[in-house]
């Protein structure tokens, strides 16, 4: 069946019995609406903002939720729905804008929720550290591995 979606009139709905009325989430129990929203922000695969080389597009690729906009209530729900239930990867690479600005964007409660973040790059745990000090970010960092016997190396940042 090829159907352009984007060709049905405003009341389509009305065609499949949907309700008019709006959904009322905080009606239901609470275990069940935090659950909801949980799965409405966990993503499947690792969130990479150095994907993108520049600061500007890294934003879209760490956006928080349209969920977290809601209300105040679902902001601090979600956002450490999403900060605890992904996993964040970045790259620290030439040309590629570093996301410590990201991170300190974020504040220290989405970072503690966060956890972990797995870094890979070229310099040793020591330095980020230090670099991470100077921006006011408290981290402890693990070697857990090297890139195929290069200079690159996968640290693992826990937040403090």
């Amino acid at each position: 069946m090829d159907c352009d979606f984007l060709e049905l009139d405003d009341g389509f709905e009305k065609v499949f019995g949907l309700d008019e009325r709006p959904f009322r989430l905080f009606d239901l129990p609470t275990e069940l609406w935090l659950r909801i929203c949980e799965l409405a922000v966990t993503r499947n695969s690792p969130i990479e903002p150095t994907r993108a080389r520049k600061a500007k597009q890294q934003t879209q690729v760490v956006k928080q939720p349209a969920l977290a906009r809601v209300s105040k209530v679902l902001r601090h729900e979600v956002l450490a729905a999403f900060y605890r239930n992904n996993v964040f990867e970045v790259s620290h690479l030439n040309g590629v804008a570093c996301v410590r600005d990201w991170l300190v964007a974020i504040g220290p409660r989405n970072r503690k929720n966060m956890g972990i973040l797995t870094f890979y790059c070229k310099f040793d745990a020591d330095f980020w550290v230090d670099k991470f000090a100077q921006i006011g970010i408290l981290v402890a960092a693990e070697v857990v591995g090297k890139v195929g016997g290069s200079i690159f190396q996968t640290l693992r940042f826990t937040f403090l």
